[in-house]
């Protein structure tokens, strides 16, 4: 999870709400934003996981968008949580891809003519 810091941001992404590590709720994409954490997309599902993967699919859950399963599983089994404070950029858009790719430039002293 990484904190976007910005309600308007937030209704873009997949936000979560923490009590201690456990996820509490999770929406895909809020009108109103119960926080400003968002989902960074890097999941760690332990062996033998499948079947809640199967479990969802067939009850007819979006097939295309992990944050609707984790919206999903939330509400059926603990889910949690580790926020972390270093560089993230949502690539979803071109230019929040090219404002990442710009930062990683200049991070590295790469100069772009």
């Amino acid at each position: 999870l990484y904190d976007v810091k910005d309600r308007e941001t937030a209704k873009q992404l997949g936000i979560v709400k923490l009590e201690g590590n456990k996820i509490v709720d999770f929406v895909e994409k809020p009108e109103e934003p119960p926080s400003t954490l968002a989902s960074t997309l890097i999941y760690a599902m332990p062996a033998g996981f499948r079947w809640r993967l199967e479990q969802y699919m067939s009850n007819g859950f979006s097939k295309d968008s992990p944050g609707k399963f984790i919206e999903w599983l939330h509400k059926n089994t603990d889910v949690m949580g580790y926020v972390f404070d270093d560089h993230w950029f949502d690539i979803g858009t071109f230019d929040s891809y090219e404002k990442c790719l710009q930062f990683y430039r200049d991070l590295n002293g790469v100069k772009m003519e």
